[in-house]
């Protein structure tokens, strides 16, 4: 078995309950939502502002380049969570489902301690911006997955990462940890359909990393509610996350491209001049 899916992105708080996702689906949940908010969703003037910003080699990227983009960038959003600290919120003394995912995690090789330091330094998104710098991404790609939750990682955060005093933490020098957070990338290529190359040839407009953070970020949230994606039982370790994206978007029940901002906006204006009209004929 691909040691990564013994990482676990979320897990039921029921003391009676023993549901989880691994963090490979929940990533897949992600990306899957955050393609179908892209198709069907998203007005066609924030997408071409997306795509304008999208540049390799200081040249604007096909538009299907940029789809592609959406839905790596959404895969590997919660990398920084393929960490000792992170994964070590399991507990022995806790209920029987963080002894199971204890067991499995140490069992497959991913040494694990108690009382991590910098709990607030290693937040998972910051380690995941780390972790795409390191795998040669730009940075102005990179601070997407470092923002998703809501505030982008500043120069001083990176850095305390970088100069290593949380190594033992983020798994950062060991060969397992590293290992996982790496193939967690490249599969993150291979879901999406986009290159290495071209990957890391890309860069962002400060337009396009805002647009695209709030995108992932909706994508998360999304994917995040149990009632609309449920956790699993604890012994599978797969769940295919399109046709979980899909059964989420019918339960979602959001607002058609023609009820979104570009439609409202629209109609808001025809209703405005039809307002004028009314007045000045009478």
């Amino acid at each position: 078995m691909d040691a990564t899916k013994m990482l676990w992105a979320k897990k039921s708080t029921d003391q009676a309950g023993e549901l989880w996702l691994p963090l490979p689906v929940h990533m897949g949940d992600v990306a899957e939502v955050a393609k179908l908010l892209w198709d069907e969703w998203i007005p066609s003037n924030v997408r071409k502002a997306v795509e304008t910003g999208v540049l390799s080699g200081g040249q604007q990227v096909d538009p299907d380049v940029t789809r592609l983009l959406v839905a790596f960038l959404a895969f590997v959003h919660d990398v920084g969570k393929a960490t000792p600290i992170f994964q070590a919120k399991t507990d022995f003394r806790s209920t029987s489902l963080d002894r199971i995912l204890r067991r499995g995690l140490e069992t497959s090789g991913f040494p694990l301690k108690d009382g991590y330091d910098g709990k607030k330094e290693t937040r998972h998104a910051l380690v995941s911006h780390v972790i795409l710098s390191r795998n040669g991404y730009s940075d102005s790609v990179a601070v997407v997955a470092g923002g998703h939750h809501g505030l982008p990682p500043n120069d001083a955060q990176i850095m305390t990462l970088e100069e290593g005093g949380y190594n033992s933490a983020c798994g950062f020098g060991d060969k397992t940890w590293e290992g996982a957070q790496d193939a967690l990338v490249a599969q993150a290529l291979v879901q999406s359909g986009l290159s290495r190359n071209l990957a890391t040839s890309i860069t962002l407009t400060r337009e396009a990393q805002a647009l695209l953070s709030g995108l992932i970020i909706m994508a998360d949230w999304i994917a995040s509610d149990t009632d609309k994606m449920p956790l699993i039982p604890i012994e599978e370790y797969n769940a295919d996350s399109s046709v979980r994206a899909l059964e989420a978007f019918d339960k979602l029940n959001l607002p058609s491209p023609a009820d979104s901002w570009e439609g409202r906006t629209k109609r808001t204006t025809e209703r405005f001049a039809a307002f004028k009209q009314s007045q000045y004929s009478r």
